[in-house]
């Protein structure tokens, strides 16, 4: 009872630095929270990785399955999942920030008046080339010189949180929460535990009692539903990610059957060559 107190008590204390995004909301229901608050921004649409071209993401390293965000940080790559997820799924990656001074976080800056949220991806052109005019005849940015130097500039500066939203048919299953240029405080951890469990309480799972899963976890609701993994660096903790239990089993149950299917197809490819002998 005075861990559930203390946990409640953190989180109104921190909760105004916080996203306040949740697992299992629409994610209109978030971006409105978030946007409508003055210290809060939506990133605009761009694509997660672009192949020989720097985005807002810069990289995904398919061996490690992470992406590398503008200050250099890797985190779980979204775009791993999404080639899990059945193709008939609507799923979708939103990334914002939040200031921690409650101003601006700079991401509607005048290097970034052409950089809309509307699904559209930035074509890239050499650096120093006159910028081309978009099939929408807007005037296009110079993607490279927008993306990697202005973003990594602003993160530079950026004090606050960066929060990634997944989601499935519009509905949030899986968020992680980062700071910028800082690591996460043992209250901030316990507010988002709180944050995000709402009526439900929180365990912490020992090695042994985890059931299988895509992603790897710390705690879980005591009903189940919702994981919480924490990522650190030492003893300090760079970010925390959140995520329903029915999509890390469903996951890493197609990890499992892919895998079965390679291991049956080499098994018969070595039978095939080894005929007749």
């Amino acid at each position: 009872m005075k861990k559930t107190l203390c946990l409640l008590v953190l989180a109104a204390c921190v909760t105004p630095s916080f996203l306040n995004a949740r697992v299992g909301e629409r994610l209109d229901v978030i971006d409105k929270r978030i946007t409508s608050s003055g210290s809060g921004s939506r990133f605009p649409k761009t694509p997660l990785s672009m192949p020989g071209k720097r985005t807002i993401d810069t990289a995904y390293n398919p061996d490690l399955n992470t992406i590398q965000r503008p200050d250099m940080v890797r985190i779980p790559s979204p775009e791993y999942v999404i080639k899990l997820m059945p193709p008939s799924m609507d799923t979708d990656v939103t990334f914002y920030l939040k200031s921690d001074t409650g101003g601006s976080t700079g991401v509607n800056v005048s290097a970034f008046r052409n950089w809309k949220p509307d699904g559209r991806d930035f074509r890239s052109w050499t650096k120093g080339k006159k910028a081309d005019k978009d099939i929408k005849g807007d005037v296009a940015i110079d993607a490279d010189k927008t993306v990697g130097d202005e973003m990594q500039k602003l993160y530079e500066k950026f004090t606050g949180w960066e929060l990634m939203v997944f989601t499935v048919n519009k509905t949030s299953e899986w968020e992680l929460y980062r700071r910028i240029g800082n690591f996460i405080s043992q209250a901030e951890l316990d507010g988002l535990l709180s944050i995000n469990g709402g009526q439900r309480q929180w365990k912490e799972v020992k090695r042994t009692e985890k059931a299988e899963s895509l992603f790897d976890y710390d705690y879980e609701t005591t009903d189940g539903s919702l994981r919480a993994r924490v990522n650190r660096a030492g003893s300090n903790m760079t970010w925390v990610m959140f995520f329903s239990a029915q999509m890390g089993e469903r996951l890493q149950g197609v990890v499992n059957t892919n895998r079965k299917q390679n291991e049956e197809a080499r098994a018969a490819a070595v039978r095939k060559s080894l005929e007749n002998f």
